[in-house]
C-alpha cells in the first residue's frame, strides 16, 4: 500500500532527529497526548494506527481512513477533512502520528482540531519511539572475592550452625546454644561487644536452620557478616 511505504519512510527519517521544545516540557504531553488512557499496544491492536489516523510530517499531512490515504498541506484543508469524516473518525479510536522531528505546535494544532469538533478519542503516538528497541542491558557477573579467616582471631562473633544447636564464640568463650531465642538473647546482651561476625556452616545445613539466624542479625541490625562453608 501506498501509505506503508510513506511510513516507512517517515520511520527512517526520523530516526535522525531530536525535539528539544520549551513549550513541550511546560505541558502534560501524557494526558495531552493520550487523554483516555490507552495503553500501548505493541501487538496488531495498535497496527490501527495505519488504518485510522493522520501523519504530520514535515510535507504536510496525511490523512488514513478506510483504506484511503488523502495527502494535504495546509491546516485549513486538515481541518476540512476531520470535518467532513467527523462521524466516521468518532467511531474508534484516532491516532495522530509524529515523530521526534515533529514541530510541537504543528501537532498541537492537529489536536485542538479534533478537540473542537469533539474528537476525544485518540491516542498522539511518536513513530520513532514506538518503533524503536529499547538500548539492550549488559548484565555484568559479580565479582567473587575471596577472604580468609583466622580461627584464633578471638575479636571474630563467630555463629557455628550445627544439624543441632547453635555454637557462638566471643572472645575466645564458647557456648552452646538450642535455639534462635537463645542467639537473640546471648547478641542482646553482647551486642555492644560484636565488631565482626562469621558464620560457619556446612553444604548439608537446610535454609530453614540458615535463614533464622539471619533474622536474629538483621534484628539487631547487623548486616555485615562473613559467611564460611565447611
Amino acid at each position: 500500500m501506498r501509505y506503508f511505504l510513506f511510513f516507512l519512510v517517515l520511520i527512517v527519517t526520523g530516526c535522525s532527529g531530536q525535539q528539544n521544545t520549551d513549550k513541550q516540557s511546560k505541558i502534560d504531553t501524557v494526558k495531552l497526548f493520550n487523554p483516555n488512557g490507552h495503553p500501548d499496544n505493541a501487538g496488531a491492536s495498535d497496527m490501527n494506527m495505519f488504518k485510522r489516523s493522520i501523519a504530520v510530517v514535515q510535507q504536510g499531512y496525511a490523512l488514513i481512513l478506510n483504506d484511503k490515504e488523502t495527502d494535504v498541506e495546509a491546516l485549513t484543508e486538515v481541518e476540512k477533512l476531520i470535518v467532513s469524516n467527523k462521524e466516521e473518525i468518532k467511531k474508534d479510536l484516532f491516532y495522530v502520528l509524529m515523530d521526534s522531528t515533529t514541530d510541537f505546535k504543528r501537532t498541537l494544532a492537529v489536536i485542538d482540531i479534533l478537540t473542537k469538533n469533539q474528537v476525544a478519542n485518540y491516542k498522539v503516538i511518536n513513530i520513532q519511539k514506538y518503533f524503536t528497541p529499547p538500548e539492550p542491558v549488559t548484565i555484568q557477573t559479580p565479582t567473587s572475592v575471596v577472604t580468609t579467616y583466622n580461627e584464633n582471631d578471638s575479636t571474630y562473633f563467630s555463629i557455628t550452625i550445627l544439624d543441632k544447636g547453635i555454637d557462638v564464640k566471643l572472645f575466645g568463650q564458647e557456648t552452646k546454644l538450642k535455639t534462635t531465642n537463645d542467639l537473640d538473647t546471648f547478641v542482646t546482651a553482647h551486642k555492644q561487644d560484636i565488631r565482626k561476625i562469621i558464620i560457619i556452616t556446612t553444604r548439608e545445613i537446610p535454609d530453614n536452620k540458615f535463614k533464622p539466624v539471619l533474622e536474629v542479625l538483621k534484628k539487631h541490625d547487623l548486616y555485615k557478616y562473613n559467611l564460611v562453608t565447611k
